[in-house]
């Protein structure tokens, strides 16, 4: 057998050697490499169908590991559409060395995983606020199919991260290029990125009257996989069109609720319906599953009405160009347009809410509260179409100053207001439940209320309100002064300062705001050596603080006191003797840039943030 095996091998050898003698070339088979991509365009109409603005807001919180811009290039109110969360998975029979750019004619690039080789127009160019337009950026990777190299360790996600949905596929992993850009330890499943952009989608729904759906004549191609959704109070029911030609249109377009099914039932349906449109469209099952499983909270599971529609590729290809050297052997790029669609009665309500939290009735006045804090990230666009259509001088006033507050701009997430315990009204929050104490969680319930509560009393302030502020205040002050103080390296300590320093400033107490805010502010400052209280919510890095609204209340309370010179002083001192102590840091920093100090401000944030934040600043990141 031995002896057959290496004639065997001679032969085979030999034989190879007179083909290359005979000038034969042997040709190379070309590496297998596909490129798929998914993810959202979101916009928001009016009942007539005009585009609304101010749809910048965050739905849900990205780990704390991905770059972005600074937060005064995410709060752009012209912004009316919102790139969400497209990625790009890579396929191959080998490791490649990619060249991957993507650009952004009407936008910018706001948001991006792994580190990339460049993102503009950089914050100079852009301005702040910025021009939303040419955007672009760049990455150079390395693609490691699973099991042709050495082990990579993918970063820690906080558990239930939608995050993780999207790795769930059988892609290549990507790392940045050590060449292009220092990233050690940057690795994933995909590309990630998320922009910001003023323009429109080429779908619109009307809906004074009857609901009437039209796709602009202009397009050259159907649309197709359309999905009408309307989710109310828990039930839920749609409508599917497979296509919709240019110019084409469908009246009576939203669903009647005849036949609605309860939550579950109604996102398994619909869930599996799209995610077998998705995968008819191009995308691999797994794919398609991480998709619908990422979204499924926002899409199926919010009130309202909305369209969902898979735009085609030629649309995706001139919206947002994508080049990749080498190129692929095939590229599939499913973008699905979500059209949020508001309806003449939510209009209405939403005016009405405006009026009411103004008035002398509390249960009008929460109410309100309600309505509004439930619109989640829709509530800056719904409060700017308010302004434009009502003829209500007090109305527009609110609106105005409602779209001033914290309240509306703070960039946070909405996932859990949305008819949940933040809520007022009993029938809503189950606070009925937790005063009869019929709910086993009665501590937490009753600690979300008041957080709540305070909440509108430091709002019904912030808006002028001062006397409704005050009252709501003083209605939850015995209650507040009588809640336990808990250490200040615990979780729940993030509550019960928050609580205190709102009554406080609810009720014109502004020094005790001040002391309390400043107490929120130290807590705020164990991030970077907390384990993340607030799970996939909260802010994972001190990144994260640099435009903190308590932070601001901090200096603004404390400048309004005559004290903002000897804190300033008391705190210099404290960053003199320890430069890294992350609270003396802060609070310095935020007192700095009320001053008007921002070059301080910038240094602090520097110090306190460590290397890895210096190197995204470098590239013009957070």
């Amino acid at each position: 057998m031995l002896t057959v095996r290496i004639c065997a091998a001679i032969c085979v050898s030999g034989a190879s050697l007179l083909l290359l003698a005979a000038g034969a070339t042997v040709a190379k088979a070309p590496p297998v490499f596909t490129v798929h991509e998914w993810g959202t365009f979101l916009v928001m109409n009016g009942s007539d169908g005009v585009t609304l603005d101010g749809m910048y807001h965050e739905e849900h919180s990205l780990p704390g590991f991905v770059h972005a811009r600074s937060k005064d290039q995410l709060r752009v109110p012209a912004v009316s559409v919102k790139g969400e969360t497209p990625v790009i998975y890579f396929y191959a029979d080998q490791p490649l060395d990619l060249s991957v750019r993507v650009k952004f004619p009407q936008g910018l690039w706001t948001q991006w995983y792994p580190q990339a080789q460049f993102n503009g127009p950089t914050t100079a160019q852009a301005g702040s606020p910025p021009t939303m337009k040419n955007g672009h950026i760049s990455w150079r990777v390395k693609v490691t199919p699973p099991g042709t190299g050495r082990a990579l360790i993918l970063p820690k996600t906080p558990e239930g991260s939608l995050w993780n949905y999207a790795r769930d596929v059988d892609a290549a992993y990507v790392r940045p290029d050590d060449r292009a850009v220092h990233a050690p330890g940057e690795v994933e499943r995909f590309i990630f990125y998320r922009g910001l952009g003023h323009a429109k989608l080429p779908l619109k729904m009307t809906t004074a009257g009857t609901s009437v759906l039209s796709y602009d004549a202009g397009e050259s191609l159907p649309l197709r996989h359309l999905f009408i959704l309307r989710k109310e109070h828990g039930r839920g029911v749609y409508r599917y069109v497979p296509s919709l030609r240019p110019g084409e249109s469908l009246t009576d377009a939203i669903p009647a609720l005849t036949g609605a099914l309860p939550q579950a039932e109604f996102s398994r349906r619909i869930g599996d319906d799209l995610a077998a449109r998705l995968t008819s469209a191009g995308l691999y099952p797994k794919e398609a599953r991480a998709m619908v499983k990422t979204w499924r909270s926002s899409y199926f599971e919010s009130d309202g009405v909305r369209v969902l529609f898979v735009l085609p590729q030629s649309w995706t290809d001139k919206f947002i160009p994508m080049d990749i050297e080498p190129k692929p052997t095939s590229t599939v790029r499913v973008m699905v347009g979500r059209l949020e669609v508001l309806t003449p009665e939510r209009e209405l309500e939403a005016a009405n809410a405006v009026r009411d939290l103004g008035s002398m009735d509390e249960r009008q006045r929460e109410s309100a509260y309600t309505f509004l804090k439930e619109q989640g990230r829709y509530l800056e666009p719904i409060l700017r179409r308010t302004l434009r259509t009502s003829s209500d001088s007090r109305v527009q006033a609110t609106c105005k100053r409602l779209l001033l507050t914290d309240f509306v701009t703070e960039l946070q997430s909405a996932v859990g207001s949305r008819g949940g315990a933040h809520s007022l009204s009993p029938q809503i929050s189950q606070i009925s439940q937790i005063e009869n104490g019929s709910n086993s969680d009665a501590k937490g319930g009753r600690e979300t209320e008041l957080d709540a509560r305070a909440q509108l009393a430091a709002l019904l302030r912030e808006i002028g309100l001062n006397d409704r502020g005050a009252a709501e205040a003083r209605r939850i002050l015995p209650e507040v002064q009588r809640m336990r103080e808990p250490g200040l390296n615990q979780s729940e300590y993030r509550p019960y300062a928050r609580i205190h320093a709102r009554t406080m400033e609810a009720l014109g107490d502004e020094a005790g705001a001040a002391q309390w805010y400043a107490r929120f502010v130290k807590f705020g400052s164990q991030t970077a050596q907390c384990g993340g209280c607030h799970g996939a919510q909260g802010p994972r890095d001190m990144a994260f603080y640099r435009d903190w609204w308590a932070g601001r209340k901090y200096a603004y309370y404390t400048a309004r006191t005559q004290t903002l010179k000897s804190a300033i002083a008391q705190q210099t001192a404290a960053v003199k003797a320890d430069p890294r102590d992350p609270a003396a840091g802060m609070m310095l920093a935020y007192l700095s840039e009320h001053k008007g100090d921002t070059a301080t401000a910038e240094r602090l944030w520097t110090l306190i943030s460590g290397p890895a934040a210096r190197q995204v600043s470098q590239r013009g990141g957070r």
